[in-house]
């Protein structure tokens, strides 16, 4: 989907801006589809931009959820999710598993980030320190700020 747009130099830019991003609303994915020749009309665009991200979805290659909370969203790097997912999720015993943000949550919310490690119950108080600033490894690290809802709707889910 990503590559679709192979094109004029500004189109050729868009996509290279593109392929750096993690995130696309679905009024975005509609106005590109329509740029490549999806039916301009609604409701025939709507129905021709899902049946779209839900075979993009089926192959792998976008993660698209048709469901209230999470429809809105295309998420086109599921590596980033992975990220987000594992800052959560993970082997605290193992070293490198660990992560700057695991000291602040222990001093700041003892009770909820044992509960975290022994139990794998996770409190929401702890989703800013994990997600926030100090969360995250590598070039994720505070990448996941804005998205706290987001990732939250994925790991209910």
């Amino acid at each position: 989907f990503r590559h679709r747009l192979d094109g004029g130099g500004q189109q050729q830019q868009q996509a290279q801006q593109r392929k750096k991003q993690q995130l696309l609303s679905l009024a975005e994915v509609s106005s590109i589809a329509a740029q490549c020749g999806l039916p301009t009309v609604l409701p025939t665009l709507e129905r021709e931009v899902r049946a779209l991200l839900q075979f993009l979805h089926s192959i792998g290659a976008v993660l698209w959820f048709d469901e209230p909370v999470l429809r809105d969203l295309v998420i086109l790097d599921a590596q980033w999710v992975i990220d987000g997912v594992s800052c959560v999720i993970r082997n605290f015993e193992l070293d490198d598993h660990k992560m700057a943000c695991d000291q602040i949550c222990k001093r700041a919310h003892e009770a909820e980030w044992t509960a975290l490690k022994r139990g794998a119950r996770l409190h929401t108080v702890l989703l800013p320190v994990l997600w926030g600033p100090d969360g995250g490894r590598g070039e994720c690290k505070g990448a996941f700020k804005t998205h706290q809802e987001l990732l939250l709707r994925l790991l209910i889910r």
